[in-house]
């Protein structure tokens, strides 16, 4: 994988969560509704994690083009789907994310923080506690909203 493929990742799910969120409006079932709402969930992790990844390499003066598994600082531990581990990962050589939405700048709104908190590539399978009350469409919308903004934040900070 080349670090530009990390932007391109970000940029395809969040154009399928945005597109996904534009036909709930046709869809009358609940569960279908649910459903969807569930899968811009999912995706919108790989959003921000593909955001972080392509931020981390960019730092560290990984070219568009570079093959980030022959990186110096590059470990298969980079590979999990955390957004601690990255961000601590990031810490770790430095680079911060000051003013970022998200990840230096939380929203003050708990179902946004519930959201970001608890999202695990596992949600395809298993929905942690206490999340699905956060799931709802009004929630996902604003979510993914801050979503837009951290893709413009680093798009302007690292490209």
């Amino acid at each position: 994988m080349v670090r530009r493929d990390f932007y391109r990742a970000a940029s395809r799910h969040l154009s399928a969560c945005s597109f996904l969120l534009s036909i709930l409006k046709n869809i009358n079932s609940k569960d279908e509704r649910k459903t969807i709402l569930l899968e811009v969930y999912y995706l919108s992790g790989y959003v921000i994690e593909t955001l972080i990844s392509y931020a981390i390499f960019k730092f560290v003066g990984c070219k568009e083009n570079d093959k980030i598994e022959e990186h110096r600082i590059y470990t298969p531990a980079f590979k999990k789907h955390r957004f601690s581990e990255k961000l601590a990962f990031a810490a770790k050589h430095k680079l911060r994310f000051k003013g970022i939405v998200l990840i230096d700048s939380m929203p003050n709104d708990k179902d946004i923080r519930k959201l970001y908190n608890n999202w695990d590539s596992t949600i395809r399978y298993i929905l942690p506690e206490g999340v699905n009350k956060s799931i709802t469409e009004s929630a996902i919308i604003k979510y993914i909203e801050h979503i837009k903004e951290l893709k413009n934040q680093i798009t302007n900070k690292f490209i």
